[in-house]
């Protein structure tokens, strides 16, 4: 199976993917703040609305996560998957039609565009 380097594109997905995570827990936190949207998640739509439940599952978490794979990364000689880098893409691929998403309903809520 052909590998990838922990510390080449796949570490820079992480931190990428881990970035757009929290743009989506901010944006989405703001947006149902106003009337009118709701958490499409319904795994998420069970702690959006309580911010520390929210830091913890879209922040710390995927934080410590991140921190102990390129931890096992650099203490060892292992390699992660194509298929991990692949992954990775899809993730950010999916984040990005979110934040897409979170835009535009922005434009909505903030520019009166189709009210």
């Amino acid at each position: 199976m052909e590998a990838i380097r922990c510390h080449s594109s796949a570490e820079r997905k992480l931190w990428f993917l881990y970035s757009m995570n929290v743009i989506d827990w901010i944006c989405t936190v703001v947006l149902l703040r106003n009337r009118g949207f709701i958490e499409a998640n319904p795994i998420a739509a069970a702690f959006i609305g309580d911010m520390s439940a929210g830091f913890l599952i879209k922040c710390a978490i995927p934080l410590a996560l991140i921190g102990i794979i390129l931890k096992l990364c650099a203490d060892s000689s292992v390699n992660l998957p194509r298929g991990v880098d692949r992954w990775l893409s899809f993730g950010i691929a999916l984040y990005l039609f979110i934040i897409t998403d979170h835009i535009v309903n922005f434009v909505i809520l903030f520019l009166g565009v189709g009210t």
